[in-house]
């Protein structure tokens, strides 16, 4: 969703995580930037995996660069 339309699909992700009782949200590749007033709705209960490596390995396509680095032998 678009970040200057957030409030609306934030609202429907929020009616769906309330009527299916969610306790917990787990954010996996979710690329968005969640609302203060979203997150204060679950605050302690989000943990959102990032797919880098950091320092070393920043941004996407991190196991694909783990890869050539081992095949470079610069890992």
């Amino acid at each position: 969703f678009s970040y200057k339309q957030q409030q609306r699909p934030e609202l429907k992700i929020l009616k769906e995580l309330k009527k299916n009782k969610i306790k917990f949200i787990m954010l996996a590749g979710f690329m968005k930037i969640l609302s203060k007033r979203f997150i204060n709705k679950f605050e302690g209960k989000i943990v959102n995996i990032h797919p880098s490596l950091l320092p070393k390995y920043k941004g996407l396509h991190t196991h694909k660069k783990v890869l050539i680095n081992i095949k470079q032998g610069s890992l």
